[in-house]
């Protein structure tokens, strides 16, 4: 079963860094969704364009390569831990993952629903608590999967296509 944990955290203006030191320290590094509710969070690393969350985005960062997060404002933010070999995806689609922020509404609203419930932070039973870590590695690879994973060339002027399509029928 899933060795999901969850946690929320609340402040203003902060900086937090993870760096090589401690990563070398480390005998895990879990990803880390990161749901912002409130404030505003930037997420650095080397060689990568910032990403900038605002309240109803998510984040997932990957606890393996030295970041640094930004919070400014009211911030409250909920998290969750999960090892990288948990979530059943291939590497390309993770890493792509990693590089992106994912709107809350579809999958990610009910992932987040079920990690700030009282069901899932107040579960007496390792089982129970289990099954549920579970469930939500599976919401979390669910989302993933839907946005992040790379096409062929030929294959993204497709969906590409299709998604415009269904936007534009959508707005109708």
């Amino acid at each position: 079963m899933a060795n999901v944990t969850t946690f929320k955290i609340v402040g203003t203006l902060q900086a937090l860094k993870r760096t090589s030191a401690v990563i070398g320290r480390t005998e895990a590094t879990p990803g880390k969704v990161c749901a912002l509710k409130s404030g505003t969070m930037v997420l650095t690393w080397d060689g990568e364009p910032d990403l900038r969350l605002q309240p109803g985005e998510i984040a997932i960062c990957d606890t393996a390569i030295p970041y640094e997060l930004h919070f400014y404002g009211q911030w409250d933010c909920t998290v969750v831990t999960v090892s990288r070999e948990e979530v059943t995806l291939p590497s390309r689609t993770l890493n792509n993952a990693f590089r992106k922020c994912f709107p809350i509404p579809d999958v990610g609203s009910v992932l987040t629903q079920l990690i700030e419930s009282p069901i899932f932070n107040k579960v007496l039973s390792r089982e129970s608590s289990e099954f549920l870590g579970h469930t939500s590695v599976g919401l979390l690879a669910g989302l993933v999967y839907e946005k992040a994973t790379p096409y062929a060339p030929d294959e993204a002027l497709r969906v590409a296509v299709h998604d415009c399509i269904r936007e534009y029928l959508g707005s109708s």
